[in-house]
């Protein structure tokens, strides 16, 4: 991952936003369009599950504070497969936004590129997706047997 402090590209590649440490906000707070930072993990053989998929979900102002988030489910869908992965994440740093999740060797199986986004939901049914405009893209290509 980049270090903290650093200019980024939202999901899109533009729109740069810079971010500190210690800068995260609530979900009360969430403003402008959700995006997807530092996204790993999405290029993938069939079958691997590593490396891990690590991101960490931003607005407008940086990274949103995900402490008091209930779930936050990895939600993809396959282009070609009809497969679809809807798995639970795990907060790697709730404060700076951080999430993983860790792969299952059945969420690889099918060749396939995936439309992925992070739904988070908070106490009270407040639900934000991330990114909250287009998807990122899986890509599993097939093995080398």
């Amino acid at each position: 991952m980049s270090g903290f402090g650093d200019t980024f590209g939202d999901s899109f590649g533009d729109n740069p936003v810079s971010f500190v440490p210690g800068t995260a906000h609530g979900p009360t707070e969430i403003v402008g369009p959700t995006y997807v930072l530092d996204l790993i993990g999405v290029y993938l053989k069939r079958l691997d599950t590593l490396p891990w998929l690590s991101a960490i979900l931003c607005d407008s102002n940086g990274p949103v504070d995900l402490t008091l988030a209930t779930n936050i489910q990895l939600m993809a869908d396959g282009l070609f497969s009809g497969n679809t992965i809807n798995q639970a994440t795990t907060i790697e740093n709730a404060g700076l936004g951080q999430i993983v999740y860790k792969w299952q060797a059945a969420d690889t199986t099918y060749v396939d590129d995936y439309n992925i986004r992070f739904v988070v939901t908070y106490p009270g049914d407040l639900v934000v997706t991330f990114p909250g405009y287009g998807n990122e893209v899986l890509k599993i290509s097939a093995s080398v047997n």
